[in-house]
């Protein structure tokens, strides 16, 4: 299995090479997926790999960039690469021993995601790709767990532990993607690797969601849907069974986006404060067998504590970035981006990732209500509705999880900026094509009539010369000419007829015609 893992990376590595949409839907999915991490045996580093290859990539194909959006900039891509530098510049005076490992894993991956968004997949059918890419690779990763769960659980067998006691112990695969608490198993990804956590396993299965949504509200194969829909469930189920508070709270602020959306803002917010409530205190009333619910509540409140401490010894820089997990009370981690920022990197970093959130938010809005209200392109607008769900889902879910400035917050945040600069380029091809369609379309030539059928010229009507001393009115006063008639003595009741050609014509005694005197002038 590693070498096939191998093979599928270094075919990923030349794809980014080859193609640089298609390679960077490779680097997106080799990302997310792990294979160094899935599977043992694998030869080749994969992040270092893709790294280079869609770096490489993204300067072969320079001349392939999109063109340049106009009519406004991404105020949120500058701030993004401003706080990426301000961490880099954290760890260079503060832990150098992490700051190899976060270039390779965190920030080069999100300078790449940002760039070839800007650059070459800003449009709504190639995010639409990359949202495929995202729910694609999440369900396999989400996929292993939730089968082994039904299907390589195998027989009970209880063994005794110190601290817990008696606990049933199933094989080891089972073991390998559960965790165990309080004698229930919570699923897990892989023990020890990229998604070894209930939590980011469900945060991995709400980065697919929306996509699912997507295929099943636009029109295409039914088949489709239907698989879509067995994706939804699968990916439903591995949500709950994680236990996760937050990504239950994940799911339901994707489903109200997604149906209700901003239409019907004061619905929206008392469903998103019902579900928190719901989540923090009557699930875990409902579900006691849970024993460490209380005990985790109130080690957050705890940790937000410490935070709050860690700020006041430092408000203006903070302890410093990766230094959270130093603090007396277990070691934990801060359960919770927007504490950890201000605890780390101070009022400095406060200043820029707090208006971050805040552009990002509105700049995908505004693609958001942009493509709905176009008619003629429905599935932009389904498109752009499922990004914007995964995008308030994903700011609402980091309350309660570890994902500041990590790829994993890149990948779902800078979507956001991709549909902002597909709406900018929108706006410039509709208002290129408005006069177009005000001018209408030209006017078709008459074809040229042939020689044969065409119709003869007639000349001009010339105007009638009148003599000097008579007018036009002395022209209609005078009566036609007396028509020539003969006389038939054979038929006295016909009256006078016309002449025939076979008959001599008789002429009549010429009568001097009577001269109208002429009108005064």
């Amino acid at each position: 299995m590693g070498l096939i893992a191998t093979i599928l990376v270094c075919l990923g590595g030349l794809l980014c090479i080859v193609n640089p949409r298609w390679g960077f839907c490779a680097f997106v999915a080799t990302a997310i997926i792990r294979p160094n991490e899935q599977f043992d045996g694998v030869m080749v580093p994969t992040a270092a790999l893709m790294i280079l290859a869609t770096g490489a990539g993204h300067i072969l194909h320079l001349g392939r960039r999109l063109p340049r959006p106009s009519g406004g900039r991404s105020i949120a891509s500058y701030l993004f690469v401003a706080m990426l530098s301000l961490l880099l510049v954290h760890l260079l005076f503060g832990r150098r021993e992490d700051l190899a490992d976060w270039i390779l894993d965190e920030l080069s991956q999100g300078v790449l995601v940002l760039v070839y968004l800007a650059q070459h997949m800003s449009t709504p059918e190639l995010l639409e790709r990359y949202f495929n890419t995202v729910m694609l690779s999440s369900s396999l990763v989400c996929g292993i767990p939730f089968f082994v769960h039904f299907f390589f659980q195998g027989k009970a067998v209880l063994q005794s532990r110190r601290r817990r006691g008696a606990e049933p112990t199933f094989s080891p695969l089972f073991h390998l993607y559960h965790y165990s608490e309080g004698g229930r198993f919570r699923l897990q990804g892989k023990a020890k690797g990229m998604w070894g956590n209930s939590n980011d396993l469900g945060m991995l299965a709400n980065w697919a969601i929306p996509c699912a949504l997507f295929h099943l509200r636009r029109k295409g194969s039914k088949l489709l849907k239907l698989v879509c829909l067995a994706l939804l469930g699968m990916l439903v189920g591995v949500i709950m069974l994680t236990g996760s508070r937050g990504g239950q709270l994940n799911l339901g602020v994707t489903l109200w986006m997604v149906f209700v959306g901003g239409k019907r803002k004061a619905l929206g917010i008392f469903l998103l404060l019902v579900a928190v409530v719901g989540i923090l205190v009557v699930l875990p009333k409902l579900r006691p067998e849970r024993s460490a619910g209380d005990a985790s509540t109130t080690e957050r409140m705890a940790l937000i504590g410490m935070g709050v401490d860690m700020f006041k010894s430092n408000p203006l820089f903070g302890v410093g970035f990766h230094r959270f997990e130093e603090n007396s009370f277990r070691r934990l981690s801060a359960h919770n981006v927007y504490i950890q920022c201000v605890a780390e990197t101070g009022l400095l970093g406060a200043a820029l990732f707090f208006p971050l959130i805040v552009l990002l938010r509105r700049e995908t809005s505004r693609g958001v209500k942009h493509f709905e209200a176009q008619p003629d392109d429905p599935r932009a607008g389904h498109l752009a509705r499922s990004i914007g769900a995964a995008q308030l889902a994903f700011t609402v879910f980091i309350l309660f999880s570890n994902q500041f400035m990590r790829f994993t917050f890149t990948l779902v945040q800078a979507m956001g900026i991709g549909l902002y600069l597909a709406m900018l380029r929108d706006r410039v091809r509709r208002a290129a094509a408005a006069p177009e369609e005000k001018a209408g379309p030209p006017a078709a030539e008459a074809p040229a009539a042939r020689p044969e059928t065409a119709a003869p010229r007639l000349p001009a009507r010339q105007p009638r010369m009148l003599p000097p001393h008579q007018t036009e009115d002395d022209e209609a006063d005078e009566p036609p000419p007396a028509a020539r008639y003969v006389f038939d003595p054979t038929r006295p009741e016909a009256g006078v007829q016309p002449a025939r050609d076979d008959e001599p014509e008789e002429e009549l005694p010429i009568q001097p015609r009577p001269v109208p005197p002429r009108r005064s002038r």
